[in-house]
């Protein structure tokens, strides 16, 4: 009998002991017992009658502090009398919510965060359940916030755990506290992801305890908890921990998902200790994108860059939901004066010119492909469709085009995958209208976040879509199908190579196939090669990183007016 085995059968025996799973009526204590020790929570009843139990901060590793800093998470001790977990508990240090409102949503509901260093725990919801019922499906969630905010608070899983799952929703070490690398074994980075497989380790050991199945696990996030949820998908060390995954907004081959090693991570950590130093100086202004994932080797988290990893089918092979919503980077343009009006062609083209400079070669080509590729020549002076092919070009760049990859090269390996656009936009909504549908914006429909509505009130229009998004995810989780039965009459289709399926996620629910494909083939073929390509190449000038070769140039052509014809 297998270590873990025995483990289950004996805390399940203690289980059936200590565990008090009542009818209770809400905010009555509700204990449990786990591996750790016994923790109490309270129960709640819903609209439709529903107990539901609650946990919150509950500790699932030892406080990354002192020595255990830049660290590996450890395991949390034991304990012996009952754990307290009927409020929430700190989350981690992370930046002021003003040096990062340009990268992420203002969430007013981190204002009055408590953060600590000691900030490892979870919140678990879960369906009052008795010893007899059968074990139910895990999802365990992993926030957003560019690797540098958010916190497990944020979420609300009782709207997910009322449709008959155990919603987890985790804390991860953030910033340069989660994030900090030298590049070598002294400080090999990537603490944050290392925290959520710790936390992937709790629910493993302790999740029965909630009524939970350690075999039925779904991690899913979004924004960079989706970008984390895929690299996982990727890491050796944490197969065998999960069984399916959601990615919302986010992927492993995002262009600001890992930090690589030509961006030498390094050179952050050398800032930071600088900064460290002039304690009598405002210091100067840090990217979040410092602190971000990195590549840390055989025998590492990510041994390799994610897209050689998918390229050589190195993932784990489960299923996968995965998609955006259809303006991810609406909020980007929200300075531009006169934005509701449009934007000039003159600006998108200035703004073009200023975004290829990150490119270390083949600028005016990358240019050149990026102009006809987002302009629309039966509108090619009309500001508002310049505004919204500008918006497009931002969220294929960061999100849509990474999925897009990710999606391709799982179904390559045998993957049932399944691919979403999140076009539904409430009447009245807290955005403008020019916004459209932005980055986050599903969030509300599936987290008990009413603040996200204006004045706080979801019209019915509003709780009908929220319905249909709970019960498409919870689907997932139990059966790996969005839709085992119709919704409103419609099945999703799976994606695949061939199809490139999709669910336009707004009212009517409809199916779709080739979501602009030739600019998904535009970033694929064109861009991510003409970024590689070196351009030393015989017939080649490198003079200043604005040249190709001419073969080079025949090929990569032959892409692009596929894409713009």
């Amino acid at each position: 009998m297998s270590v873990y085995v025995s483990t289950l059968l004996r805390w399940s025996v203690l289980q059936i002991l200590l565990v008090i799973c009542c009818m209770v009526s809400d905010g009555q204590a509700v204990d449990v017992s786990t591996a750790l020790g016994p923790i109490r929570g309270f129960a709640t009843t819903m609209d439709d009658g529903t107990v539901l139990n609650t946990f919150l901060g509950v500790p699932f590793a030892a406080p990354p502090t002192g020595n255990l800093r830049f660290r590996p998470p450890q395991p949390h001790q034991c304990w012996t009398d009952v754990y307290d977990a009927t409020r929430f508990g700190p989350a981690c240090l992370q930046y002021p919510r003003s040096a990062t409102t340009s990268v992420i949503p203002y969430d007013p509901s981190l204002d009055d965060i408590n953060v600590s260093e000691d900030c490892l725990n979870l919140n678990v919801y879960g369906p009052q359940v008795s010893g007899s019922d059968p074990l139910l499906p895990v999802m365990l969630y992993f926030h957003g916030g560019a690797h540098v905010a958010g916190a497990n608070k944020r979420q609300d899983g009782s709207l997910l755990a009322q449709k008959g799952v155990i919603v987890v929703i985790t804390n991860y070490r953030l910033g340069a506290l989660g994030f900090f690398s030298t590049g070598d074994s002294s400080a090999p980075g990537n603490y944050g992801l290392l925290d959520q497989l710790e936390a992937m380790k709790w629910v493993r050991e302790n999740i029965w305890a909630f009524g939970g199945s350690p075999d039925r696990v779904t991690i899913f996030g979004e924004s960079s908890g989706a970008a984390s949820t895929s690299l996982h998908l990727l890491s050796p060390l944490s197969r065998g921990y999960f069984l399916q995954a959601i990615l919302q907004s986010g992927a492993s081959t995002s262009p600001w998902a890992v930090l690589l090693p030509e961006y030498e991570p390094q050179k952050y950590t050398d800032e930071l200790a600088k900064q460290m130093d002039c304690s009598t100086q405002k210091p100067p202004a840090m990217s979040s994108a410092a602190w971000a994932p990195v590549v840390d080797g055989p025998g590492g988290f990510l041994p390799a860059r994610p897209w050689d990893l998918l390229d050589q089918g190195q993932f784990t092979k489960v299923r996968l939901m995965a998609g955006c919503t259809t303006d991810e980077r609406s909020g980007d343009l929200a300075n531009i004066p006169g934005v509701e009006n449009g934007v000039s062609r003159e600006r998108f083209i200035a703004d073009l010119a200023d975004f290829v400079e990150r490119y270390p070669r083949n600028r005016d080509f990358i240019s050149d492909s990026l102009l006809h590729g987002y302009t629309d020549y039966d509108a090619i002076n009309d500001p508002i469709t310049t505004r919204d092919n500008y918006v497009q070009f931002l969220s294929d760049y960061r999100y849509v085009s990474p999925l897009e990859e990710v999606l391709l090269g799982m179904s390559a390996g045998g993957v049932s995958t399944y691919k979403y656009s999140f076009g539904y936009q409430p009447i009245p909504d807290r955005y403008p209208a020019w916004r459209g549908v932005p980055h986050a914006a599903e969030l509300r429909f599936l987290f008990n976040m009413t603040n996200r509505f204006v004045d706080g009130a979801p019209t019915a229009a509003d709780l009908d879509m929220r319905d249909t998004m709970i019960t498409m995810w919870t689907n997932f989780a139990k059966t790996g199908d969005p839709t085992p039965s119709p919704i409103d009459g419609v099945t999703w289709q799976p994606f695949t190579n061939e199809t490139r399926a999709y669910l336009m996620i707004d009212r009517p629910l409809t199916n779709g196939q080739f979501l602009q494909t030739r600019r998904m083939e535009l970033w694929d073929n064109v861009i991510r090669n003409m970024a590689e390509t070196d351009t030393c190449e015989s017939g080649a000038v490198a003079s200043n990183g604005n040249t190709v070769s001419p073969a080079v140039a025949m090929v990569l052509m032959s892409s692009l007016l596929l894409v713009v014809t």
